[in-house]
């Protein structure tokens, strides 16, 4: 494989093909891809961090910190009664309901974005043309599959996270029932939690990373889920050196873009321009690995456009 052909056949058609950028937009905000930020308080003196922490018992405010050995902590006392409205309630149940609903629906855009972005770099590098309406329907056409395959990935997080409160409601009601043992009890119990995290994890990593070639496989051979897994599993095991080298590449891409937007990133008045370089950035590194799966397929991409004939190989 021509790494460096690859790499700049994707950045041109990137850029002769701009409504690409769209797409990775939607994929990149519907996938809750870009940067965490955290803020400082302003109330907290880095300086001198115990400045406000406790004064001298004595009364000294010069601003020095003395420790005279003793805590005077003051646990808070519940009575087990809660006094929470019950408008209180319903409006935190309809903020959650919708903030649910706006999360699904963010994930569905993202995911027939992403078969778009495939379908149109896969059409075009086959010598046809595409245009935004068309990528996004193809995407959309095949949206219960990659809907599916996007699930599979999420199963194993769901099983720890559902194996993590049966242990903890099981340790919690024999600690009630008995009251004894506590620290043996609940460390055994993690032990279990650690144990099945071991199994779930690894394999949650390993259906994430081929959810990239099953995406691929869906959409240029028409595959189905688990065919689509079976399919990408053997395009990792067959070009596995390729495979490694174009994710060195990327990473090291991904290094050289975020220390270039690290100052840019400062600036709010430049968000909105982030906002567009991230959706370029997420287009590209698609394109990318649509190439690639080309080659390795020997360019037998099958994705039909709506209003298209097959493209060509």
């Amino acid at each position: 494989m021509d790494y460096g052909s690859i790499l700049s056949r994707a950045l041109n058609l990137i850029w002769e093909n701009k409504f690409l950028i769209v797409l990775g937009l939607l994929v990149a905000i519907g996938s809750g891809e870009g940067s965490v930020s955290g803020n400082v308080p302003s109330n907290v003196d880095l300086q001198d961090p115990f400045r406000d922490f406790e004064r001298d018992r004595n009364g000294d405010q010069n601003g020095e910190f003395n420790f005279d050995g003793e805590f005077d902590f003051e646990m808070p006392q519940f009575d087990g009664e809660f006094d929470i409205p019950p408008i209180a309630t319903g409006v935190a149940i309809l903020l959650g309901a919708f903030a649910v609903v706006v999360g699904l629906a963010l994930w569905v855009l993202a995911t027939s974005a992403r078969g778009g972005l495939i379908a149109g770099v896969d059409t075009i590098a086959g010598g046809g043309t595409s245009t935004l309406s068309q990528a996004w329907g193809a995407g959309w056409n095949r949206i219960w599959t990659l809907l599916g395959i996007g699930i599979l990935p999420a199963i194993p997080g769901l099983i720890s996270a559902l194996a993590t409160l049966a242990l903890a409601a099981v340790g919690f009601g024999l600690y009630q029932v008995t009251g004894e043992g506590g620290p043996f009890l609940f460390s055994g119990l993690g032990g279990i939690l650690i144990a099945v995290m071991c199994i779930t994890i690894p394999i949650g990593l390993l259906l994430s990373l081929l959810g990239a070639f099953a995406n691929r496989a869906c959409m240029m051979e028409e595959l189905g889920v688990f065919a689509s897994y079976r399919r990408g599993f053997e395009i990792l095991i067959d070009n596995l050196g390729s495979v490694i080298v174009l994710f060195l590449l990327q990473v090291v891409i991904q290094v050289i873009l975020g220390l270039s937007l690290l100052l840019p990133s400062v600036c709010c008045i430049l968000w909105p321009f982030l906002i567009v370089v991230r959706g370029a950035i997420v287009s590209y590194f698609s394109a990318l690995w649509t190439l690639a799966y080309r080659e390795w397929i020997g360019g037998e991409g099958q994705v039909v456009l709506e209003g298209q004939g097959a493209p060509a190989a």
